[in-house]
């Protein structure tokens, strides 16, 4: 998330990933359909992730 102290970004932190980040995060059994949506975007974060710092 770009902007970590938004209100979204420290309620699903504290709700969801409250001792890692969110990269780091798993997926419970009983997430909330936008934790579902957020989380299901991680792989091209981290797919982007890789792209811009093998390019460093």
């Amino acid at each position: 998330m770009e902007n970590t102290n938004s209100l979204l970004a420290r309620t699903l932190k504290s709700k969801y990933y409250p001792e890692s980040d969110f990269l780091q995060a798993e997926l419970g059994y009983y997430s909330s359909f936008t934790w579902r949506r957020v989380w299901s975007t991680k792989k091209l974060l981290k797919e982007e992730y890789k792209i811009r710092d093998s390019q460093k």
